[in-house]
């Protein structure tokens, strides 16, 4: 849509109906959404979402970087980084942390791009709350845990069965069976 109106030499108002609409759908978004200045690494906007689940307000997020929030990004800000890891990968995608103004972080996957308007160079970003997705893969490997624990602690033999017959899964070290 911004590239076909830019192709177009439509401009793109930035106090009318193309930023009313941009805004009216990404604050409706769950996810945790982002525009950054790519030069200075300052965030220009966040959605409602992210102030909401942050506790910070808008003119907070304007005056912090990715690393004021984000415990996993260590690295001073970098265009020229960030420009090679998207070409490698347009979308490129990654796991971090979102610190919450209480000082609570919680585990967020983030897909970002960087799109150029006007001359400027921007980061954008949306990122998902990955908690339930980590307490479930916890839960799996714990399941999992007990699951061996149990098979490699027996000194019987054990075979798992699916519906339809024929060995899915088993263990033996005793005696043959007949």
């Amino acid at each position: 849509w911004l590239k076909k109106k830019q192709r177009e030499g439509q401009p793109i108002r930035q106090d009318g109906p193309d930023l009313h609409l941009f805004r009216k759908l990404v604050d409706r978004s769950k996810d945790f959404v982002s525009i950054i200045d790519l030069q200075s690494g300052l965030y220009l906007y966040v959605n409602r979402s992210t102030c909401r689940v942050s506790g910070y307000p808008l003119d907070e997020w304007r005056r912090m970087r990715v690393s004021d929030i984000d415990p996993s990004a260590r690295e001073t800000w970098s265009p020229e980084r960030e420009c090679r890891r998207r070409k490698r990968d347009p979308c490129f995608r990654r796991e971090g942390w979102l610190r919450k103004k209480n000082g609570e972080t919680i585990p967020v996957e983030i897909v970002s791009s960087i799109g150029r308007l006007d001359g400027r160079s921007y980061l954008f970003a949306s990122a998902r709350d990955i908690s339930e997705r980590r307490r479930a893969e916890e839960l799996l490997r714990e399941s999992e845990e007990k699951y061996r624990t149990l098979v490699e602690s027996t000194g019987d033999g054990i075979f798992v069965t699916g519906a339809l017959g024929g060995s899915r899964h088993g263990r033996h070290d005793g005696p043959r069976l007949a």
